[in-house]
């Protein structure tokens, strides 16, 4: 008897003291975040700040925002009181070397490093090595797609981010590829035979035109890769409403020896859903 009464006794210490406590989920730490100020963070790019500018501008709705220098962020990463939203180049031997992120962090008490913050999301948004410029195309999406992640993440969890739509929804729509965004063997007599007039090849200047107009029923092709992308080198291959800036496509890969574009069967099962 005394044995049962011990066992029990310490059954009920256990369970009040799991009662007692208190376990924070992620989503829970970030649930202020519309309440709270985002600190863009400059980069002194003068080109880059100022799309980044632009972008917000036109874009941040969210939450309150200010821009910051790279020296305020320093005085200011351990606040909680902000949150910071930051281009992030990385190097070394990481498995992202040579492309530039997005990287969205709260302030954290204690912060010495970038590491040691509360990190929201992590977003490609141009090789660091040798950007295109395209980048100042697509940063107004690229905003409205991490503010769409947070908002769907405070209320269900934070998740791995992933594309919302699906490439199968844009039949009727047009698909704008530029060159560089393919692979090296999509050739002519693969482009007969998969493209048409609504899911073409187009110029640089026409993507723009698209993304800038928010031209409607249109998707963008957008790859981004370290500047000479080697075979294995990590790449991003995505596709964007030019309207409504959705993300109908995120593949994170390695760049294969055709380079690292939109691969043949990637483009084949586009035109599949299409017909």
């Amino acid at each position: 008897m005394k044995k049962i009464i011990i066992i029990l006794s310490l059954v009920l210490v256990s369970v009040n003291a799991f009662s007692q406590a208190q376990i924070t989920t992620k989503k829970e730490k970030l649930s202020d975040f519309t309440m709270k100020t985002t600190k863009i963070v400059l980069t002194g790019n003068e080109f880059l700040d100022q799309s980044l500018k632009d972008a917000a501008r036109n874009s941040w709705t969210i939450s309150p925002y200010e821009v910051c220098t790279a020296e305020e962020f320093a005085t200011m990463k351990k606040d909680p009181k902000y949150y910071f939203l930051m281009v992030v180049q990385m190097g070394g031997k990481t498995s992202l070397q040579g492309i530039s992120y997005l990287t969205l962090v709260k302030g954290t008490q204690g912060a010495e490093k970038l590491s040691d913050m509360l990190e929201v999301v992590n977003f490609p948004i141009c090789a660091s090595d040798i950007p295109s410029g395209r980048e100042a195309t697509f940063l107004p999406a690229i905003l409205d797609i991490i503010q769409s992640y947070v908002e769907n993440s405070t209320i269900h969890g934070f998740k791995s981010l992933k594309a919302t739509r699906k490439m199968r929804s844009t039949s009727g729509m047009s698909i704008l590829f530029v060159e560089d965004d393919l692979a090296s063997n999509v050739d002519e007599a693969f482009r007969r035979k998969f493209l048409d007039n609504e899911m073409r090849i187009v110029e640089e200047e026409e993507q723009d035109d698209a993304a800038m107009n928010g031209t409607r029923h249109t998707i963008l092709s957008y790859v981004i890769a370290p500047g000479f992308a080697e075979k294995g080198a990590v790449c991003y291959r995505l596709m964007i409403d030019a309207r409504t800036h959705e993300l109908y496509y995120y593949k994170k890969a390695k760049a294969g020896p055709h380079g690292p574009g939109f691969t043949r069967g990637e483009l084949a099962g586009f035109a599949s859903h299409r017909r």
